[in-house]
């Protein structure tokens, strides 16, 4: 991926990290919608089809639900 688009997709991230309050342990989620934001935005090339470990891209995921244990 070209490192101009890499750099704005990690200024995108903080973004909205900082938008959503700097919560730790979603620095994935962050990535993931600033990925999709750039690469849908027409101004980037076509997203990836792989990433350099040979993981087929994941489309943007939703942070998961917290899941309520009953006893």
């Amino acid at each position: 991926m070209d490192r101009s688009i890499v750099d704005r997709i990690r200024a995108r991230a903080y973004e909205i990290w900082i938008s959503t309050g700097c919560p730790e342990g979603h620095a994935e989620y962050h990535w993931l919608a600033a990925e999709n934001e750039i690469l849908q935005s027409g101004t980037a090339p076509g997203p990836r089809k792989e990433f350099a470990s040979g993981q087929k891209a994941r489309a943007r995921r939703e942070p998961r639900k917290a899941i309520k244990k009953t006893a």
